[in-house]
């Protein structure tokens, strides 16, 4: 078995150097939708949502206070996973909340762009 060799949730081999993954991200003023799509060039993509009602999530991102400012979470899980820390650990994240509108304040955007989290 190659390095690439992986195996899916079937427990089918796939071979990872012929897959690829898709992502579509709508951000929204209020509310954000998503969908991916994982296949071989040769397969038919079947594209996978947030919720199979069609509903989308709260634009609520949150990253870790980490030199990268990682990704920690997002949409109602970001939210609850704050409002779950103790007071003295939200120092350690930054929440952004309903951020889509301050995405087009400038004209361009770049690396000194600046969006300023939220402390609840």
């Amino acid at each position: 078995m190659s390095s690439a060799a992986r195996y899916d949730a079937s427990g089918d081999q796939r071979d990872m150097e012929n897959t690829r993954l898709y992502i579509g991200v709508d951000v929204g003023t209020s509310n954000s939708g998503y969908t991916f799509a994982i296949g071989r060039h040769s397969d038919r993509y079947v594209c996978y949502g947030g919720k199979t009602d069609g509903s989308k999530v709260p634009t609520i991102l949150l990253l870790n206070n980490d030199q990268e400012k990682s990704f920690h979470s997002f949409g109602k899980t970001a939210w609850d996973n704050y409002q779950g820390l103790e007071e003295s650990e939200k120092k350690h994240y930054y929440l952004f909340v309903r951020f889509k509108m301050a995405l087009h304040r400038d004209k361009v955007m770049n690396c000194s762009f600046s969006l300023y989290s939220i402390r609840l």
